[in-house]
């Protein structure tokens, strides 16, 4: 039997064994959440310990750290702002919209405030190159419905965005077949985006088809022409597809030309 003397150590939020009471705390402030938010709030406990608080027995999540605000509570309360704001500038593309923050963000679930429940949801941010990003864009600000994104694959994610990684892949494999143009009008674009894809300064990532689309085929069938100006642009991107992509990325146009004329 334990003496009155004796003291057990708190256990962590893994199982383990630590004096730290903050540690003990932490498997509170961690209780009913799912999987990936439990590993969010116990990545920033290692990484920013800072930005917790250990106060009667609980663990909370600061607002400011070094009198400034966190940076993640201020991407929610833009967020707030956005949706239910009529003097916002974005309200008319949010709260508008029918976008909404959702109730377990703004009054929290009884255990955490609203503010811990969606710094759990979104955990630290990475760096300055990233923002709150909706996965699915006509949706809202829902637990499962966010992360962090950089400003491009932001920007490919939102309601403005015509192409998406299979119809670039399509564009690719279509390329030296069909008349940039032709492929613009289908896909709603410009010529020179499909020039861009098909060059590889924009989505470089994304590889081309092993198939051709069915309205492919059909304009192929009924004599579209692949036209000049498409062989000059591939022969292009052949004579430069073997530099570097930053390299490629940079080159000015007046090289661009340079190799179309040559491949002409």
């Amino acid at each position: 039997m334990l003496g009155s003397n004796c003291r057990v150590p708190a256990s962590d939020a893994f199982g383990q064994r630590s004096a730290d009471p903050r540690a003990a705390a932490l498997g509170t402030l961690c209780f009913g959440l799912p999987d990936y938010a439990k590993a969010n709030l116990c990545g920033a406990f290692a990484r920013r310990p800072e930005y917790f608080r250990f106060a009667d027995g609980r663990l909370r999540v600061r607002t400011r750290v070094d009198g400034r605000h966190v940076v993640e509570h201020v991407c929610l309360a833009q967020a707030i702002q956005r949706t239910t704001n009529p003097k916002n500038r974005k309200f008319v593309l949010y709260g508008a919209a029918g976008r909404y923050v959702d109730e377990i963000f703004v009054r929290g679930d009884g255990v955490r405030s609203g503010w811990e429940r969606w710094f759990a949801e979104v955990g630290l941010k990475p760096d300055d190159a990233y923002c709150i990003d909706r996965i699915a864009n006509s949706g809202s600000y829902v637990p499962g419905n966010l992360r962090w994104a950089t400003a491009r694959v932001s920007a490919r994610n939102s309601r403005g965005t015509k192409l998406s990684p299979v119809k670039v892949a399509e564009i690719r494999a279509i390329g030296r077949s069909l008349q940039c143009q032709a492929i613009a009008d289908h896909h709603g674009v410009t010529e020179i985006v499909v020039c861009h894809i098909l060059l590889g300064r924009t989505w470089p990532e994304i590889p081309a088809a092993q198939y051709i689309p069915a309205w492919a085929k059909l304009l192929i069938s009924s004599g579209a022409p692949a036209g000049r100006q498409n062989r000059k642009r591939s022969a292009a991107a052949k004579l430069t597809h073997e530099l570097p992509l930053a390299t490629r990325n940079q080159l000015p146009s007046r090289a661009i030309g340079f190799a179309r004329r040559r491949a002409s």
